[in-house]
């Protein structure tokens, strides 16, 4: 074993303890055990974790540096559309090593949740065993329950590990052209959102708690609508040229107002607030 593959697998094994504690809740309501987690760069390189650390060690000796055909597959998919699910029942073709392997190792009957960031594309996994078919009702059933989990392990990810270390343990998973090839430089989707948020009536700058109006400047409202659109506030600092300082003091700001500390709850509010605008997210 080479010393950067070594040094993964004990970055890998301090992450699943911390984000375990996190996940626990899905195995208790849902039976969902294991948890994963995975954030595709251009360059073709991926993160990789899970709450199943002999899965994630597996992982990283076994398939480091080598393109997962099913990865170029879903990722593709999720550059086109923004969104996308795949769900992973029955048997694998067993001509997929990587598909194989999670079959054999119990990994499966899976809800994988793709977002796509501009400038990434995160996978989120649910994931039970081979003999809970059952599961899948509880995953078309709880559609938005799972949607919103993801926000919230991103938002507590982004405390356990910077996007600097995010990058410096990724390893080659798919293709750089499926990058290329899905997402042309002619979609701008941080001048879309900035022109959707700019075009919203003053009008609609509240946030409705109990049946009580808190106000938002247009600075606050942006930061929470791209905070609740998953994006980390060094991303927000980019895309709204501020300092990550700046950005964490109008999130303060929100947070005072509202009397909520929480940004997961923060962003549950923002949803209940403007569901009706689909675009936000």
């Amino acid at each position: 074993m080479n010393e950067t593959i070594r040094m993964r697998i004990e970055l890998s094994e301090v992450i699943c303890k911390k984000i375990k504690p996190l996940c626990e809740p899905l195995a208790h309501v849902f039976g969902i055990p294991t948890f994963g987690y995975r954030k595709f760069f251009p360059d073709g390189t991926c993160f990789n974790t899970s709450t199943n650390f002999e899965w994630t060690k597996f992982v990283q000796e076994k398939f480091a540096n080598a393109f997962l055909p099913n990865y170029d597959e879903e990722v593709s998919s999720a550059l086109r559309s923004e969104k996308h699910y795949v769900l992973r029942i029955g048997e694998p073709d067993r001509q997929d090593v990587c598909l194989s392997a999670l079959y054999d190792h119990d990994i499966w009957n899976t809800l994988s949740l793709y977002r796509n960031n501009g400038t990434s594309v995160e996978g989120f996994y649910f994931t039970s065993t081979k003999n809970n078919y059952k599961i899948v009702d509880e995953y078309v059933n709880n559609i938005e329950l799972f949607e919103r989990f993801t926000l919230y392990f991103k938002e507590k990810f982004s405390a356990i590990l910077s996007e600097e270390e995010v990058k410096k343990a990724s390893f080659s998973t798919v293709s750089p052209f499926v990058f290329e090839e899905n997402n042309p430089k002619t979609l701008d989707e941080e001048k879309y959102i900035q022109e959707l948020i700019s075009d919203i009536p003053i009008h609609k700058l509240f946030l409705n708690i109990h049946g009580k109006e808190v106000h938002l400047s247009m600075q606050e409202f942006k930061c929470l609508a791209w905070i609740s659109r998953g994006k980390t506030a060094k991303e927000v600092a980019r895309i709204m040229d501020l300092s990550p300082r700046t950005v964490e003091s109008y999130m303060d700001n929100v947070k005072f107002k509202t009397k909520i500390e929480s940004r997961s709850k923060l962003i549950d509010l923002f949803v209940l607030n403007f569901y009706k605008d689909k675009r936000l997210f």
